[in-house]
């Protein structure tokens, strides 16, 4: 492929050394794109409208969405708001607490993503391997709302079958055919 002689990089976000505090600006909802706060940007992909940049983010457990015509961010799952003087895991992912699974069993917009490793997007959702948990996760990009697509949470393995019956091990690549039919997944720890 040759690029093309006019093309220009250019910084949307710049990756900050801290890890997504909620309480500190740049929390991602709302903020301008080169003000959010990226502790692990590992996977991106582009709406099929072209408007937005959707960024896996894997140490903050969050995916982030931003609009390259406003430049606002939108968070998935939205962040949880906190009193300054708490800045730990547990207190901004309540559904991470100890060794359980970053996964909330009511589903919504609460679901919490743990270590997503990578996004692809058909139309208005965006599937996302949810490494941390096992799972391959949607979000409705309109409404926010998650649902859990194939996997059983704190349940790694391996076994091919039907959606609600498939087991992954770390998925971390995901891409989805043209016609939103098919997810392929590289699901890191089964080879």
């Amino acid at each position: 492929m040759v690029p093309r002689k006019d093309a220009q990089v250019v910084t949307l976000v710049r990756t900050r050394s801290l890890p997504f505090y909620p309480e500190y600006p740049g929390d991602g909802y709302g903020t301008p794109g080169t003000e959010i706060r990226l502790y692990q940007p590992i996977a991106v992909a582009v709406t099929s409208d072209g408007a937005s940049v959707l960024i896996a983010d894997g140490r903050d457990d969050c995916i982030k969405m931003m609009s390259l015509t406003t430049n606002q961010t939108t968070t998935f799952p939205k962040p949880i708001h906190i009193h300054s003087s708490t800045r730990n895991r547990e207190a901004r992912y309540p559904h991470t607490v100890g060794s359980g699974p970053a996964f909330c069993p009511g589903g919504g917009t609460l679901d919490r993503f743990s270590q997503p490793l990578g996004i692809a997007v058909h139309g208005k959702a965006a599937f996302v391997s949810d490494t941390g948990n096992h799972l391959i996760r949607r979000i409705d990009l309109l409404t926010g709302l998650v649902t859990t697509i194939s996997g059983r949470p704190e349940h790694d393995g391996h076994k091919d079958g039907p959606p609600g019956e498939a087991l992954f091990n770390r998925p971390a690549g995901i891409a989805v055919t043209s016609d939103g039919k098919i997810l392929v997944v590289a699901d890191e720890e089964n080879h």
